[in-house]
């Protein structure tokens, strides 16, 4: 985990309850990688796993909230949002917008949100990863991006703003109730 857990809690930007949450769920049950094999000097990797969990890091100007990266299976970018659903509608043609005391007015799809890093990254930062999707679509899939709604159940959020993804086995769109060791293939 990155920073470590006694870092970011002494970070200026703290995690919300649902950053903390999906990290300690993922920090928690991650499957260990049976293939890696400690290397002589590597001892600050002695807890390493097979998989990296990046809270809130720096991408060239933007924060994703999550990143975990594995690099035989690829990364997931989490975007995480601890929503009251409620609040939040679709509006056809129009885009998301939340209700709340000071009236109705649009908000950032979180979709869109986290497209925009895995693009950051693919476009500006790991230029080799671009270039690698170019040569072969295939490649495409190595990075996933996913939403969690900690104030939710899967289906309520699925429901209310999952109706843009076409296919959520490539597309994790997941509440609460998923943080469970029997969806974390998911």
């Amino acid at each position: 985990l990155y920073p470590t857990w006694q870092q970011l809690e002494e970070q200026n930007n703290p995690l919300t309850v649902g950053e903390k949450s999906l990290i300690k769920f993922l920090d928690d049950h991650l499957p260990k990688d049976p293939n890696w094999k400690p290397e002589p000097g590597l001892k600050n990797l002695k807890d390493y796993k097979g998989w990296l969990i990046f809270a809130q890091p720096f991408l060239n100007g933007t924060r994703p909230d999550i990143i975990i990266f594995n690099p035989q299976v690829g990364l997931v970018i989490y975007e995480v949002k601890d929503w009251k659903l409620d609040n939040y509608e679709w509006r056809k043609g129009e885009g998301l917008f939340v209700n709340d005391g000071r009236g109705s007015y649009p908000v950032k799809s979180p979709i869109d949100q986290v497209e925009h890093y895995k693009e950051k990254l693919i476009g500006q930062l790991v230029s080799n990863i671009g270039e690698a999707i170019d040569r072969n679509k295939k490649n495409f899939g190595l990075i996933k991006t996913g939403l969690y709604f900690h104030k939710s159940r899967t289906d309520i959020c699925r429901d209310k703003l999952g109706t843009k993804i076409k296919d959520f086995k490539y597309f994790p769109f997941f509440g609460d109730d998923s943080l469970t060791k029997s969806h974390l293939k998911e």
